[in-house]
Order: C-alpha cells, then structure tokens, then sequence
C-alpha cells in the first residue's frame, strides 16, 4: 500500500497548480441557450436559487431619471442583480429580494385585486436597492472569457455594494406584478393606457403571474412560488461553467495565482535566477570542503535533503535480492547456498557439500541432511 509522505504531498503541488491554472484558462463558457432560457429562469426561482442576470451600465440607465449618471461612466462595467424569491411564512407572503430590497409580491397582487374599478392597479413608491457592480479590465481575465464572466470575476476580486438602482413594483387587476425602472412615466401616471411599448422595451425589467391570492382558514399557502410563472427577466446570464470559475476566483485564488508569483519573477528576471544558483553553488562547495573533500557522490548522498527525497527509493533497493524456491533470499550467504557453494571462492567449493545448508528462507530439498 503506499505511503503518504511529504515528498509525495509536495509533489502534487505543481501537478495541482497546473490543473487549476489549465481549467481557468481553457474551460470553455457556455452560455444558456435562448430555447431553454425561460425553463432556466423558472427552475432557477421556483427551487429557491438565486438567479443573477448582468446588464451592462449605460444601457441599465437608458430611458430612466437616471440617464445623465448613466452616460457618465465610461468604464464602470455592469450592474449585477440578483434575483430570489423568499416565502415569508410570517406575513404569508412571497417576497423577491432584488439587490437588498425585498419587493412583497402578494401584497401587490392583493392590492390590485382591491383596487377601485377606477383604479385598477397598484404602484409602489420608488424603491431603491444597492446591487453588485463589476468590471472587465482584470489581469486575469483572459479574451476568451465571456464578458459576463469577465464582469464577476472582477466583481469577486474588487466588487463593491456602491451602486444603486430604484424600481417601482406595478401591478395590474389581472394579478400580474411587473417589476419596473424608474421611468419618468410614472410621475404623472395616468392608468394603464400610459404605458407605451417603448416603454416596456426600455423599462420592464420581469414579470410575475399565478401569484396566489387565496387563503384558506388556518393554512398558509399564498407564499409559494411553485406555480409562480416568471417571463421577461431582463439581462444576461453568467455561463454555465461560471460556478467552477468562481472556486477558483474565489477560495483558491491566492493558491492559484498568487503563490506562484516568485516563480513568475525568477522566469522574468534570468539575472536573478543566475545569481541564486551561483550562491546555491558555492554554497553546496563550501559545505563540501568544510566536510573534508570527501567522495562527492557518496557525500552528496548523504544529504539530510537527499536522504529525505530518495529515502523510499533507497529502502526498496536493499529490499532486492535474489529469489529461491521459497522466496527472497536476504543476504550473500544464501545467495551461496542457492548457488551451490560458499562466497569465499572455488577452493572452498570442492571441500563443501554440493548442496548448501538450507537457510530459513529456503527449503530443505532432497539429499538435505536432517
């Protein structure tokens, strides 16, 4: 069975850099396919996962009161949102956590239900909720890579929860919640025959259908999001390979890409690797002489450091021997037995019997004395 030691542990680690360093470069990124776009969304949200959609920063603030910070910003990336829905079993209620606002969907729905039949729908106040925000301009990023990618990844290594987005939920009295920008429409909103495509188009960030609104006596079963329809989720999707991407980014990137930063800078700077194997070489002479010149295949052998790197390799050698009828014979003695006649030469060979004493490792044959 063989044994763990720290020289096989330490030689992994190399084999183990390349193998993180190889998949972050090569590993391809798919994105989802816009045929299985909605059932994603749906299986995302429905099971409680956190669905992460990217928008890129000047187009996020395309149409909106915001438009002007917008425009301003030539380099900041992209604004990451994070979707999840969370049924609050106090309020009975199925909440969407946007950023770090929580949007009460049932509440919504319920409203507009109630609504006066000269008002039939609901609009929140504006919300605002701080989300994630990346760049692509990393060193580690590799063109390859897609932007989303690219986008968390320097989220992950210089992200921040600066920026902010404001949102109205809006809901009509079909039951359906819409998750909307800030749009100038609704300063003035004049019902639903306000809204225009081109505002959809520019503002309309989800929708939200089949929330329940029923309730029956002692049970609490409107915050659920099993049967919950979501469409229109606005955004792209990180690839599909970005979870593996983000363990490596993430709690294995100082072993991946920092400690092999010396080694970097000895393959960059060959002075600097010259200069260290001069002074390992005279340092290796020096304790060559000081131990009185001797052999220097022997005394370099005899290394603590060598000993410690071959000492496996040396056991296994004084293992070998030669193999008799019974097994492995372990010294030179019964090698001479097995052989036929003692070590000593061919004069002693004529004095000694044909057959060998048997030793413990070999069996007594016939013509053996007992």
């Amino acid at each position: 069975m063989p044994r763990c030691t720290i020289t096989r542990v330490l030689g992994l680690l190399p084999l183990t850099w390349l193998c993180l360093v190889g998949t972050w470069l090569f590993l391809p990124s798919p994105q989802v396919p816009s045929t299985h776009r909605d059932a994603y969304i749906q299986q995302t949200l429905r099971t409680g996962g956190a669905l992460t959609t990217l928008h890129p920063y000047g187009d996020f603030y395309k149409g909106t009161v915001d438009r002007v910070r917008g425009s301003n910003c030539k380099d900041c990336g992209a604004l990451i949102l994070d979707w999840h829905l969370d049924a609050d079993a106090k309020s009975d209620a199925l909440v969407l956590r946007l950023g770090d606002a929580r949007l009460n969907l049932t509440d919504a729905a319920l409203q507009s239900a109630a609504a006066d039949p000269a008002k039939p729908y609901y609009l929140s106040d504006r919300i605002t909720s701080k989300v994630r925000h990346g760049t692509t301009d990393d060193a580690i990023n590799m063109p390859w890579f897609r932007w989303t990618d690219k986008v968390l990844v320097g989220e992950v290594l210089h992200g921040s929860w600066d920026n902010q987005i404001d949102v109205r939920v809006y809901s009509h009295a079909s039951g359906t919640v819409e998750i909307w920008k800030e749009l100038s429409l609704w300063n003035d909103f004049q019902g639903p025959t306000a809204i225009r495509e081109t505002d959809r188009m520019v503002g309309l960030l989800a929708n939200f259908d089949n929330i329940s609104r029923k309730q029956f006596d002692g049970a609490s079963n409107r915050a659920k999001a099993v049967d919950i329809k979501v469409s229109g989720i606005k955004g792209e999707f990180p690839s599909t390979t970005w979870p593996i991407r983000h363990t490596i980014c993430g709690p294995l990137f100082v072993p991946t890409f920092y400690l092999p930063v010396p080694v970097f800078y000895l393959i960059r700077e060959p002075m600097t690797l010259f200069i260290l194997c001069v002074v390992g070489t005279l340092a290796v002479l020096g304790l060559w002489v000081r131990a009185g010149t001797p052999e220097m295949g022997l005394w370099f052998a005899g290394l603590p450091v060598v000993r410690l790197c071959c000492r496996g390799r040396a056991r296994r050698a004084r293992r070998r021997g030669v193999w008799g009828p019974s097994g492995p014979v372990q010294d030179d003695e019964e090698e001479a037995g097995l052989l036929g006649g003692p070590k000593e030469g061919p004069s002693m060979f004529k004095a000694m019997p044909s057959v060998a004493k048997p030793s413990k490792s070999r069996a007594r044959v016939l013509g053996d004395k007992y």
